[in-house]
């Protein structure tokens, strides 16, 4: 069970006396339901369930509009939860890194260090966020190496996904991380990531023996190869 740090002047703040009673539940609900980055995926049934009380939606993002963004596949986001939380994040911070991985996936990483859940209001915090750019130990080039895991096996970095659907589609992108998942699944995720360093460059390799080969190729991809025999000569 997560255990999370609890705002005890939350009561004292106006934004959250001016909610209704609703909303206010609302409020807690998603701030213990979000995951580990601060981020929700609605579910408007199990929240009305909860709170015991049917929810204005677009009433309640309205009013939470500061403290909540919906960000991509329509989840909702507390802006000011990872630095409530963790303070400033860093790699070399084991509970960090799957909080990192969950940001970077969403695009939200540099918001967070840089200060930017909010924006910067004054010049005293366009200070801070030169000193936390300058401390942090996750500058860019650290970051290109942080990978997001896709499905069960799958790891990628920001860079490497964008560049797939850039080239590919972001339909074809994920079809192609999934039979490198099934594949991955079909022969062991411990012979997969010893045969394969890049999971990337080996998709990108598959596409091009695909391309240029036969239909056994295909077959593989989606882990319904013969023997291993098979796997080991398109593997190569």
């Amino acid at each position: 069970m997560a255990k999370r740090f609890t705002d005890t002047e939350l009561y004292d703040k106006e934004w959250f006396q001016l909610l209704s009673p609703e909303i206010k539940c609302l409020w807690e609900f998603i701030r213990c339901k979000c995951d580990c980055a601060g981020i929700w995926k609605p579910n408007k049934r199990l929240a009305e369930f909860s709170i015991g009380s049917k929810i204005d939606w677009e009433t309640a993002l309205k009013k939470l509009s500061e403290q909540i963004e919906v960000i991509q596949e329509g989840r909702w986001w507390i802006k000011e939860f990872c630095r409530f939380q963790y303070g400033t994040l860093s790699e070399n911070c084991k509970p960090h890194i799957p909080v990192i991985f969950t940001l970077n996936r969403y695009g939200l990483y540099d918001r967070v260090v840089k200060g930017l859940a909010k924006g910067m209001d004054n010049q005293q915090d366009k200070e801070k966020e030169k000193d936390i750019s300058s401390s942090n130990p996750l500058n860019k080039e650290t970051l290109k190496t942080l990978k997001t895991k896709y499905l069960d096996y799958i790891y990628l970095t920001k860079d490497e996904y964008d560049k797939m659907v850039k080239k590919f589609g972001e339909p074809q992108t994920k079809q192609m991380i999934d039979n490198a998942n099934n594949y991955a699944h079909k022969i062991g995720i411990k012979k997969f990531n010893k045969r394969y360093d890049s999971h990337y460059h080996v998709m990108l390799s598959w596409d091009r023996r695909d391309k240029s080969d036969g239909t056994n190729k295909n077959k593989l991809r989606h882990g319904l190869a013969a023997d291993d025999d098979e796997i080991q000569k398109y593997s190569r």
